[in-house]
C-alpha cells in the first residue's frame, strides 16, 4: 500500500475528520482546509467533517468561517493537518490530543514536527496542488467548489513565493484547476482583493520602511493597524508587500503585538 492509498484508508475507517489549520492561516491555507472538507463530504457524506483553527479576516469573509468542535472528537477522530510543518505553529493546540493524524504539506519537516505519515513535495506551489493531486490519483469526486477553494489557496502562495523559476509548474497547474471547472477570475478576485483599511495600512508600511545596505525593513507598533482597525493577523501578513515594493533581494517586516513581535 503506498502513502495515497494509506490516507485514503485512513479516511475510510474515520467517522470524525478534523482539520487542523496554521497560526495566521493565509490564503493557501484556508483554501485548502475548506476545500479538503468539500472533497470529503462529497465522497463520504455519512462522515462528520470538521476544519478548525483561527478565522482570518479575510478568507472567512471569502472562503468561510471554521468549525468549533469539542475535545472528545479531536481525541477519537482522524486529525488531518495542511500547510504546515511544526505542532508549534498550529492554530489549534489541541492537535496534541490527536491520537491519528495524516498531513498535506509542501513544506519539509519542522523543528518540531508531526509524527503523522505526511504526503510532502516541497517543490509543489502550495498544499492544495497536494490535495487535488492525492484527490485525482485516488478517483474522488472533487466538486467545482472545492476546485475554486484550492484554486484560490494555489494562486494565493503563487502570488506570495512565485519563483521566476516555475513558469512551467504554474501554466501546468492553472491548466488542471480550469479544467475541473476552476474560475481563474473568481479565484484571481478572491486574492487580489485588499479590504480600504489594509491598502492605508499598506502605505503606512511604505512610510516605514528602511532601505540600507541591500536590506529593506519595516518596524509596526500596534497603534499602526490597530488605528485603522485591523488586527495582528492582518498586519503582520504584509512581508510579501513589502518585498513586492523594494529593490532590495531582502525585506523584514517587524510587527509588535503586547509582548510579542511577529518576524
Amino acid at each position: 500500500m503506498n502513502l495515497n492509498e494509506l490516507f485514503l484508508k485512513e479516511i475510510e475507517n474515520a467517522e470524525d475528520i478534523v482539520i487542523f489549520a496554521h497560526h495566521f492561516p493565509d490564503g493557501d491555507c484556508v483554501g485548502s482546509e475548506m476545500g479538503l472538507k468539500k472533497i470529503l463530504l462529497a465522497n463520504f457524506p455519512n462522515k462528520r467533517v470538521y476544519a478548525i483553527g483561527e478565522n482570518s479576516k479575510k478568507w472567512a469573509m471569502l472562503l468561510g468561517v471554521t468549525d468549533i468542535v469539542d475535545d472528545s472528537t479531536i481525541q477519537n477522530g482522524l486529525c488531518i493537518v495542511v500547510d504546515h510543518n511544526s505542532i508549534n505553529r498550529c492554530g489549534d493546540k489541541r492537535i496534541t490530543m490527536a491520537k491519528k493524524g495524516l498531513r498535506f504539506d509542501h513544506h519539509i519537516e519542522g523543528y518540531n514536527p508531526y509524527l503523522f505519515p505526511a504526503l510532502v513535495d516541497p517543490d509543489a506551489v502550495s498544499a492544495s496542488q497536494i490535495i487535488l493531486e492525492w484527490a485525482m490519483d485516488m478517483g474522488l469526486k472533487i466538486p467545482v467548489d472545492a476546485v475554486n477553494d484550492l484554486f484560490t489557496a494555489f494562486l494565493d502562495d503563487k502570488k506570495q513565493y512565485s519563483s521566476s523559476n516555475l513558469p512551467d509548474c504554474y501554466k501546468v497547474m492553472e491548466g488542471l484547476f480550469q479544467s475541473l471547472g476552476g474560475d481563474y477570475e473568481l479565484c484571481r478576485s478572491r486574492v487580489l482583493y485588499t479590504p480600504p483599511e489594509e491598502v492605508a495600512y499598506e502605505a503606512k508600511i511604505l512610510e516605514k520602511k528602511v532601505e540600507e545596505k541591500g536590506v529593506c525593513y519595516a518596524v509596526m507598533d500596534e497603534r499602526h493597524y490597530y488605528d485603522l482597525g485591523l488586527d495582528y493577523e492582518q498586519a503582520g501578513n504584509k512581508s510579501s508587500f513589502l518585498l513586492k515594493n523594494t529593490e532590495c533581494e531582502i525585506a523584514l517586516l517587524f510587527t509588535h503585538h503586547r509582548d510579542e513581535i511577529r518576524l
